[in-house]
């Protein structure tokens, strides 16, 4: 059987390194931005960090489903939405691969937080490379990143 390198040529490890010089700044001041942003958040796993509907409302349904994975069953009918409506009808993606191996990484609250930061991760970084991939400069696609991830109508989803 023929063995694959990872890298299969010094012009590769270079264009990685090209990569890493010309956004390896703006990706880390992103980053910075991010666990700034959620500092509060250290003890990720011990403490649910939301309140509100989040606490009353989807944080039972979180667990509810997450044990109907660990144990091999679909979640598709809840007595914890309006009477026994549809999980996918109420909670998007929860049907989806992606969410069943987040279910595999952890329990309970470290699992909650973690679907919820998650999307801010993707708001931030997503904005950044859109910014790059319309031919904005860094400095342009940083501000756009920080301008999509941190405006009120996102920040505002904290607490609702």
């Amino acid at each position: 059987m023929k063995k694959i390198p990872l890298l299969k040529s010094s012009s590769e490890i270079q264009s990685i390194r090209t990569f890493f010089l010309k956004e390896g700044f703006a990706l880390l001041a992103l980053t910075a931005s991010l666990l700034f942003c959620f500092r509060a958040w250290v003890s990720f796993s011990r403490k649910i960090f939301l309140s509100l509907d989040t606490t009353a409302f989807y944080y039972p349904v979180t667990l509810w489903v997450h044990d109907h994975l660990i144990q091999g069953k679909l979640p598709f009918i809840s007595d914890l939405f309006y009477n026994g409506a549809p999980v996918a009808a109420a909670i998007t993606g929860v049907l989806s691969p992606l969410i069943w191996l987040i279910h595999s990484l952890g329990s309970g609250t470290f699992l909650f937080n973690l679907l919820f930061v998650l999307p801010f991760v993707f708001y931030l970084f997503g904005a950044y490379f859109l910014g790059r991939e319309l031919s904005l400069s860094t400095h342009a696609s940083v501000f756009l990143a920080f301008l999509w991830t941190y405006n009120g109508h996102q920040m505002a989803q904290l607490d609702h």
